[in-house]
């Protein structure tokens, strides 16, 4: 019965991430990885046990591991949620892609052991404002026990409200 209950959750919100993505003109890469993000917060969500959350996040990284395989981003579709944009070193952006799931600009360690900003200088130049529909293109951030890099410092975060770092090679707002 129990497993019932979840096939049908599980199928709901691949509906309603499916939905959502249609609504929104998502590229169907963005769609997976929505889809992915989404199905295991929903699987974590049936469980308060932090082994199995953990065992949840960990094939969630694996599965989008797999599906993006270190493939530029292109053309992906969101919502500008929060931006610092003055033409500084501390730049910053942070996109909505779908409820609960964003990525951002984050400072990532080089081979030199400096810090970069994954957000060009150039896109500082453009007036991005908070709610703006946008485009942008890049990659993700690769992580330490992931390709990619989650930055939320908790598992409930991680899971339930990820922010996952990016590095943009653009953005353009969409009019």
């Amino acid at each position: 019965m129990i497993k019932k209950i979840i096939l049908i959750a599980v199928s709901t919100l691949s509906f309603s991430c499916h939905v959502f993505a249609q609504a929104n003109n998502t590229p169907g890469e963005e769609s997976q990885f929505i889809h992915v993000v989404s199905s295991a917060a929903s699987q974590a969500r049936q469980t308060h046990n932090n082994e199995q959350r953990v065992n949840a996040k960990l094939e969630r990284d694996n599965t989008l591991c797999q599906t993006l395989n270190g493939k530029p981003i292109n053309n992906w579709v969101g919502q500008v949620e929060s931006s610092q944009l003055n033409g500084s070193e501390d730049n910053f952006v942070r996109i909505k892609l779908a409820d609960n799931i964003k990525i951002q600009s984050a400072k990532i360690p080089t081979s030199s052991g400096k810090l970069e900003n994954t957000l060009p200088a150039n896109i500082s130049a453009q007036k991005l404002k908070i709610g703006d529909k946008v485009t942008f293109s890049g990659k993700f951030a690769p992580g330490t026990n992931a390709c990619i890099w989650e930055t939320s410092i908790t598992l409930d975060g991680g899971l339930f409200k990820p922010n996952f770092a990016f590095k943009f090679d653009n953005i353009t707002a969409v009019h």
